[in-house]
């Protein structure tokens, strides 16, 4: 290993602890891990803020990068990515910027702005030195991390005490606010994980079990270890309750198995291929008999009261985004800014309101605050890569590492289409959607990262 490779694998290391970091755990500069030895502390909108030492991690990450690539010989040419989708993050970048302005509260442009930094830092920084084998890798410890700690929270009904890394820690079913379901009377605890809301936690289990998947299915005997990786995965997916992520997951491996044609690769007569088929049937119908009220409840009793009254928040806060988006359809309300112009909008028309939410619903949100191009921009990012690969699959089968990456923005678009936290101004979300459109174009630039799979 050369001096600049050596460099560079410090480098890489460095950031995928950042990414984790950023993707795995709630960012808090309150309390937290993000405190922990205090560099230093500001003040902004009468709230004290604490930068601890982790924040040197990216620090270290950028300057051990540009060392390797100093000293590289031949030096290393800067990857753009493929104009499709660099694009598109370019754009969708400047105008969440430009759109932040005017400055009506500093906190929310502050938010604004290292969510744009998250997602351009992690899309260039995965075009350049992050393989696709290192992002699996990442997907594949947030899968054992958040599976295990929702696997515990749901047996335990309640926390399992690692709120210094983020997780809630008032998860009794009993009090109002907790995501439950409710079963005659009786309360069960959706599955946190480290995260603020179980969708969430599915949305990001759902991703990390179609690519670690996709892997699997490319070099089965080569990484053998992601299984349990997939089965972690599959059970925070499962306890988190989350009818998006169950949605946008089958609809990703729907996706997975048909372009890269899955049934005429199965050796069928194999005895290996029936007993797998038989423990899949055994799984689904344990599944079926210890989870039978809990599901039925969830996917198919919309008259219990708690869910008549998820459907009916949403479907009154998809009718307030068509108000503001009627309103202002070209420039928006203002980055970040959707819930202010609610209560805005009810002032000055003197109704009363207990609470706002975010839209559950990415375009319509990114359509009322930053207009139709903003919501044009992110459909562009997410829809892209799942469209055209079904337009190569025409003539060949796909690679499963190609074609998971994509079921994993079918998913991505799914989730947004019925929640709001697939948005980008979320550091998780960010960070995520960065990666997730690095790898994409680094498949179509013949980058290190397709090279490596």
């Amino acid at each position: 290993m050369t001096p600049s490779q050596r460099w560079l694998t410090v480098s890489r290391v460095g950031f995928s602890l950042s990414w984790l970091l950023v993707v795995a755990l709630p960012i808090s500069l309150k309390q937290g891990l993000m405190t922990f030895l205090p560099l230093f502390t500001f003040t902004t909108s009468a709230q004290d803020y604490r930068a601890g030492a982790l924040l040197i991690l990216p620090v270290i990450t950028a300057l051990t990068a540009l060392v390797g690539w100093s000293l590289a010989r031949p030096p290393q040419r800067w990857r753009w990515g493929t104009w499709s989708v660099t694009l598109p993050v370019l754009a969708l970048g400047l105008l969440a910027l430009v759109r932040s302005w005017p400055i009506h509260r500093v906190g929310v442009l502050a938010v604004s702005v290292v969510c744009i930094a998250l997602f351009w830092g992690s899309y260039a920084y995965t075009l350049q030195n992050w393989p696709v084998t290192w992002a699996v890798t990442a997907f594949a410890v947030l899968a054992l991390l958040h599976g295990a700690v929702a696997l515990a929270q749901f047996a335990r009904q309640g926390p399992v005490g690692l709120t210094f890394l983020g997780e809630a820690a008032i998860l009794d079913p009993e009090i109002h606010g907790v995501s439950v379901i409710e079963v005659a009377g009786q309360r069960w605890l959706r599955a946190y994980g480290l995260l603020p809301h179980p969708n969430s936690l599915g949305g990001l289990m759902g991703l990390s079990l179609l690519t670690c998947l996709g892997t699997l299915l490319q070099a089965p005997r080569h990484r053998w270890w992601l299984w349990g990786a997939v089965a972690m995965a599959s059970i925070g997916l499962f306890l988190s309750f989350s009818r998006s992520a169950w949605l946008g997951t089958t609809l990703g491996l729907l996706y997975l198995a048909g372009v890269m044609r899955f049934a005429h690769r199965i050796p069928w007569q194999d005895k290996r291929v029936h007993w797998a088929i038989a423990a899949v049937m055994l799984g689904l119908t344990l599944t079926g008999v210890l989870f039978g009220d809990l599901l039925r409840t969830r996917l198919w009793r919309p008259d219990s009261l708690l869910e008549a009254n998820s459907i009916h928040e949403r479907l009154r806060d998809i009718g307030q985004a068509w108000m503001l988006i009627r309103h202002q359809p070209l420039t928006g309300v203002g980055t970040g800014y959707y819930v202010d112009a609610l209560w805005a909008w009810a002032n000055a028309t003197g109704r009363s309101f207990p609470a706002f939410q975010e839209v559950h619903n990415v375009p319509l949100l990114m359509a009322a605050e930053m207009g139709l191009t903003g919501s044009a921009l992110w459909l562009w990012l997410v829809l892209a890569p799942p469209l055209s690969l079904v337009w190569h699959a025409r003539k060949a089968p796909i690679s499963p590492t190609h074609a998971a990456w994509a079921a994993a923005f079918l998913l991505w678009f799914t989730v947004g289409m019925l929640d709001c936290y697939p948005q980008l101004l979320s550091f998780q979300s960010a960070a995520m959607l960065g990666t997730l459109c690095a790898v994409w174009a680094n498949f179509h630039d013949g980058g290190e990262t397709t090279r490596e799979i």
